[in-house]
């Protein structure tokens, strides 16, 4: 069985995708040369030679990738929509031959997509918009690799448990979720240089006269800096970090302390206080947090 790699679109590669679930197609550019059918690989080169004023390199190009979609791809073949960014976006089963449509709204000549080469695919409800990393490392890099299209041979049975093992978009997302601020604290009291290369936490909930601060650190220059956490950080934010430090170099009797805000989301209003108290000598920081995967290969572990 081959699977095919497409990528959905180079500026509006998530519009594309969703067109792409909608009309129940995948597609490709170049649509300006007109309907494939009986154009020779020479017969495109020539076009986009023509039109873009293309190297011979690049033409070549052009026309491989315009024969493939035409000529190598068959129903029943299995292809991924890659978004880039390393997401596919859509798997699915290939249900017909080429064709050139510009009546669906991906073919539409005068839509933002407008890819009228084009093929019927039944698409798949699971998975969707999930991390290539996900998959093999062979596999992966070779969704990764430059180009429109792709096409390589995979056995099917493998491939599908392969896909059965990747979890939902909705487990995912659940997964990287923060869901309160002691998440946030607990992580940076294990990890503070993940923060700022040099942090080192001296007390958590360490007290001051307007109440205990998150953190109390010191910097790589062994200045002390003031914690603040927050799931949505706002101006209200940076009042209680002021206050804070105001009060820590009041009770330590010292001449310097700086300031971190850690969130999730920031708002305008934070982003801007923090300026203008920077740009007046203050010296506060913004970090946004957010959980991320990692990775760790195990096959080695069972040979």
């Amino acid at each position: 069985m081959k699977l095919v790699k497409i990528v959905t679109h180079h500026k509006n590669p998530d519009l594309a995708a969703e067109l792409f679930a909608k009309e129940g197609v995948v597609a490709i550019g170049w649509s300006e040369f007109g309907n494939l059918r009986g154009l020779t690989y020479d017969d495109i080169k020539q076009k986009s030679k023509k039109r873009w004023k293309r190297t011979e390199r690049e033409s070549a190009s052009d026309a491989s990738q315009l024969i493939a979609f035409r000529d190598e791809v068959s129903s029943g073949d299995v292809v991924f929509a890659y978004k880039l960014n390393n997401i596919v976006a859509l798997v699915g089963e290939i249900i017909s031959g080429y064709r050139f449509n510009t009546k669906n709204s991906v073919g539409d000549l005068k839509g933002k997509i407008g890819y009228a080469n084009q093929r019927k695919v039944k698409w798949w409800d699971s998975p969707r918009n999930f991390d290539r990393h996900f998959l093999p490392r062979n596999l992966s890099e070779w969704v990764a690799r430059p180009g429109t299209i792709s096409i390589c041979q995979y056995d099917m049975r493998k491939l599908k448990s392969i896909l059965q093992n990747i979890p939902s978009q909705e487990t995912v997302t659940k997964a990287l979720e923060i869901h309160d601020e002691d998440e946030i604290k607990d992580y940076m009291e294990r990890h503070l240089e993940e923060v700022e290369k040099g942090l080192i936490v001296i007390k958590r909930e360490q007290p001051t006269s307007e109440g205990p601060m998150d953190f109390l650190a010191k910097d790589k220059d062994y200045i002390n800096t003031v914690i603040e956490v927050k799931m949505m950080a706002d101006d209200a934010t940076v009042t209680q970090l002021r206050r804070y430090m105001r009060s820590f170099k009041r009770d330590a009797k010292i001449s310097k302390v700086r300031g971190i805000i850690v969130a999730e989301e920031f708002t305008k209003r934070c982003g801007d206080d923090v300026r203008e108290l920077n740009d007046h000598g203050m010296d506060i920081l913004l970090y946004k947090c957010r959980k991320k995967f990692g990775f760790s290969r195990l096959d080695k572990q069972f040979e």
